[in-house]
């Protein structure tokens, strides 16, 4: 069996095949749940009662989205209750058509997942895919901005008179699996997936030095922001304007991460951080594995791994990242 360019033979073909029943949109699959994804910016400059720090003064910068209308298409939101998800997000306060921090104090918008495959439903998140999280920063000044990424999700589920609602993910277990299975990194080469090498890895937070980095230009800024009129393209243009690139993936079986940290493919900083997640004394890893824990063996790590998977796929409908 081949899926993803991957060769899969034997037990691990089996169990992929029971692991993607439930969270891939591909070919002639039963969808018995997918996975989409969000994002959303949070910018306070006052301590929170929870006690998260405050990151920077918001005098300094804005931070910038480019929203765009491509996932209210049916397509997109014909499996899922992403209208009954946006309504979530927006009586918790998160802003679907703000476009500035400076307009909303949290924005919400869709990632892009660059995995395409032949069928109309190409934005699902599942094991192989992968995209980019683009924002942007707005300031005259020079600026460096360590921005924390963490990890959150949503449910389908039904009220007391079974109408469908959206919760919101409480269990730990499950959103840390996604800590060990949706990795961000802050660079990539390559022209496809076969020769992506990441570097960067993001570690929970990292940081934006807008002196490292050159600003758009103005034509660059008509290109991107083409969907703005006149007037917001010539307030975008008022000050310097950052484009910051995140680039994610979900790596397709535990196999996979270890022998492309080999092949370079992931900085070796992904090791460290596979071994350091641990729940017991021996490298485990408790982040990338439901089960098998102290394994050696490839066969039992990739089952734990497929595991995660599939409490992933059981328990969270919807992924969110928190960008703050």
């Amino acid at each position: 069996m081949k899926l993803f360019g991957k060769e899969l033979t034997g037990k691990a073909s089996r169990d992929l095949i029971t692991r993607l029943v439930l969270i891939v949109v591909s070919g002639a699959v039963l969808i018995v749940s997918a996975v989409t994804t969000v994002a959303w910016f949070t910018h306070s400059t006052t301590v929170r009662a929870t006690g998260m720090q405050v990151v920077v003064d918001a005098d300094n910068y804005k931070l910038i989205v480019n929203r765009t209308a491509e996932y209210d298409d049916a397509k997109y939101t014909t499996l899922s209750n992403i209208s009954g998800l946006k309504t979530k997000l927006g009586t918790e306060g998160l802003s679907l058509s703000a476009m500035k921090t400076s307009e909303a104090g949290a924005i919400a918008y869709e990632l892009v997942n660059e995995d395409e495959d032949t069928t109309e439903h190409t934005r699902y998140l599942r094991p192989g895919s992968y995209g980019t999280l683009t924002f942007y920063i707005q300031t005259n000044e020079s600026v460096s901005v360590t921005f924390s990424v963490s990890f959150g999700g949503y449910a389908n589920d039904f009220d007391e008179h079974d109408n469908p609602i959206i919760t919101k993910v409480e269990n730990e277990t499950y959103l840390d699996y996604l800590k060990g299975h949706l990795l961000f990194f802050t660079g990539r080469t390559g022209a496809n997936y076969d020769s992506f090498v990441y570097t960067g890895f993001v570690n929970g937070s990292f940081t934006y030095n807008t002196g490292e980095h050159s600003y758009l230009t103005s034509s660059q800024i008509d290109d991107i922001f083409d969907g703005c009129s006149a007037a917001e393209l010539d307030e975008l243009k008022a000050e310097h304007c950052y484009q910051v690139v995140l680039y994610w993936e979900w790596p397709l079986t535990y196999s996979d991460i270890t022998d492309k940290i080999e092949d370079v493919k992931y900085p070796s900083a992904v090791q460290t951080y596979l071994n350091t997640y641990k729940s017991y004394d021996n490298d485990t890893k408790s982040y990338f594995l439901a089960k098998n824990l102290t394994s050696i063996y490839h066969d039992e790590l990739n089952d734990g791994y497929n595991d995660a998977d599939q409490m992933i796929g059981d328990h969270i409908d919807y992924v969110v990242v928190y960008i703050e």
